[in-house]
């Protein structure tokens, strides 16, 4: 199965860059990722959404397995069931996936 990446930047942090910090659900506070910034999906940013992405050091990281595309993989069970995407990206709802 291919690896997917779900990357939350963080702002305003002064971290040590050797350091990484695992959270429950596979997330880490590391720095960012090298190949982040090398994305095209980021051309598509505002000027001023790039300008934050190049400041900022540190984010929360994800990497996970899923079968084809993660968007369309379903993870958990019941009537709404959501995407692996969706529950590894948790802090954009406030903690709740």
């Amino acid at each position: 199965m291919p690896n997917f990446h779900t990357v939350i930047p963080i702002h305003n942090v002064d971290l040590d860059t050797e350091g990484q910090w695992e959270f429950s659900g596979g997330f880490v506070l590391a720095a960012l990722p090298a190949w982040l910034r090398k994305q095209p999906m980021l051309e598509n940013l505002s000027s001023s959404d790039r300008q934050a992405l190049d400041d900022a050091t540190h984010g929360f990281v994800v990497t996970y397995e899923a079968a084809g595309s993660a968007l369309g993989t379903r993870a958990g069970r019941g009537r709404d069931p959501k995407s692996i995407q969706e529950t590894k990206y948790v802090f954009k709802n406030g903690g709740v996936a």
